[in-house]
């Protein structure tokens, strides 16, 4: 992991959370901070009633953002359509 040591994420990222996290506790996610090594963050979404896998605990809401940010990085929901 030396490697990547002060690397930022250039691609574009989006940063999805549960408020339940247990994480959360010990660090709570700064938007800001998180821009600093991810600069072209498009979004930052805290999800209720989740906890450290919103993907699986929370997968309506967690897919519709996962669709709305595949559409704005490679331009239109109609592709992901089935």
């Amino acid at each position: 992991m030396m490697a990547f040591a002060g690397r930022a994420v250039l691609q574009p990222s989006y940063f999805v959370f549960g408020d339940s996290d247990g994480l959360n506790q010990l660090r709570m996610p700064v938007e800001e901070e998180l821009k600093v090594g991810c600069p072209d963050l498009r979004g930052f979404v805290q999800i209720d009633d989740a906890g450290h896998w919103p993907q699986l605990e929370q997968t309506l809401t967690f897919n519709k953002l996962l669709l709305e940010f595949l559409a704005e990085v490679h331009g239109g929901l109609d592709q992901f359509d089935q």
